[in-house]
């Protein structure tokens, strides 16, 4: 059964003639496959891939994001959200609306694993690969889904067919190599914070510009270390309650 919503779209944009007795409505082509597309979105079991199915639709027909925005009943920047679930592998499709406890995951989180996978353009044979070997096994949550790509999407060579040959082949190894990097970033840390004390202290006296690019770039870059120590030290954690 349509929503009531829905009816009250009819009958603001469809026209309509009779007398008394009864009225017909006329609609045109265009009309009519927009009455479909809402009509589906109604239904209580539609999935939101159906759903971005259905954004991609409106879209091809040369309506605007706008337009399907406003026709739907969602705000832009959901449909915008929604429409990279199209280009999603199958075995990440299918697990979208299901329950946790079935290994399923909510569409916020497939926005940002297909946000990500489309801006770093990890093709749906790598997308599966991920899916299998990494993310099935995890606790998912959106932040923690872009972190992880944004992380490991230097590694991935774009738009290919193979898998990902850079990628750990168990979660161990993938836990050493942030540690790996989180040591790396440590030892960083360590040396500018040196630096900085010896700016304090008048060491760097003798080289005035090593000490101009400590003393006004110093805590930035320190900062931006420490986040991503802190960034990196999330990521084991999840990898390791695999």
């Amino acid at each position: 059964m349509m929503d009531q919503k829905y009816k009250d779209w009819i009958d603001a944009n469809v026209p309509t003639y009779g007398d008394a007795y009864g009225k017909c409505r006329v609609v045109t082509e265009a009309e009519a496959r927009t009455l479909s597309w809402t009509a589906n979105l109604s239904r209580n079991d539609f999935t939101p891939c159906e759903e971005a199915k259905v954004f991609k639709s409106m879209l091809d027909s040369g309506m605007s994001l706008e337009d399907t925005a406003r026709a739907t009943h969602r705000s832009a920047s959901y449909v915008r959200s929604a429409l990279p679930l199209n280009s999603l592998c199958h075995d990440i499709r299918v697990m979208i609306g299901q329950p946790c406890e079935a290994g399923g995951i909510d569409k916020y989180i497939a926005f940002a694993l297909a946000e990500r996978c489309q801006r770093y353009r990890i093709a749906p044979a790598q997308q599966q690969e991920l899916w299998h070997r990494v993310l099935k096994h995890l606790n998912l949550t959106p932040k923690f889904v872009r972190g992880l790509l944004d992380k490991i999407a230097g590694e991935l060579e774009p738009e290919t067919t193979g898998l990902l040959f850079d990628l750990p082949p168990s979660i161990e190894q993938a836990v050493k190599g942030f540690r790996d990097r989180a040591h790396q970033l440590r030892r960083a840390q360590l040396g500018i914070e040196y630096l900085m004390v010896c700016v304090g202290s008048g060491v760097l006296d003798e080289f005035p510009a090593l000490k101009l690019v400590v003393d006004r770039q110093g805590r930035r870059i320190l900062d931006g270390i420490k986040a991503r120590v802190q960034s990196d030290a999330e990521v084991i954690g999840e990898l390791c309650c695999a």
